[in-house]
């Protein structure tokens, strides 16, 4: 190994550093270096804010859709179990209702069938005491008419004899003149 001397180092193309152009350089590269770091790092930050915006976004429209699904839901649920109390009232007061309107018309045709009944034997009693003043003699043909049937028919009690009544009247003489 050989010494240079300084007039082949120039020749062999040997250049001289410093120990200070070597910090420089150093210095400069670091720099450098930390320039681009912060400028990854802030990039990198503005991702990540940018990735946390984005996903709470996300999140709330998912999470307002989701509770918005399941507030109709269970709004619809209650109305339905509302509607059906409500309903089942209803028809509870409905067949109440329809009891007591069945209830009213069989005491209304009882007491109906008993007024025409009384308004009959009024009207019969009327004209009979009426065709007695008038005629006796028609009298005594209709209560041999009436006898007749009530022979005819193989019982005198007072139930068969009104069961039997209306043809007892059909046949009987014409009280009119």
């Amino acid at each position: 190994m050989g010494l240079l001397k300084a007039d082949e180092a120039k020749q062999a193309g040997v250049l001289h550093f410093s120990l200070r152009d070597i910090e420089a350089e150093a210095q400069l590269r670091l720099d450098r270096a930390a320039e681009q770091v912060e400028a990854i790092l802030a990039d990198a930050k503005k991702r990540v804010e940018q990735a946390e915006a984005d996903a709470r976004s996300e999140g709330f429209a998912a999470g307002h859709a989701e509770g918005l699904a399941q507030g109709y839901n269970e709004g619809r649920q209650q109305a339905m179990a509302n509607s059906a109390v409500e309903l089942s009232d209803l028809f509870t007061s409905l067949a109440g209702g329809l009891v007591e309107m069945n209830s009213a018309r069989h005491r209304f045709e009882s007491d109906a069938l008993h007024e025409t009944v009384d308004l009959a034997i009024a009207i019969a009693t009327r004209v009979t005491k009426r065709q007695a003043k008038i005629d006796p003699q028609v009298m005594i043909e209709n209560l041999r008419a009436a006898l007749s049937l009530t022979i005819a028919t193989g019982s005198a009690d007072a139930r068969s004899a009104r069961v039997n009544s209306r043809p007892c009247f059909t046949s009987m003489p014409c009280t009119e003149k």
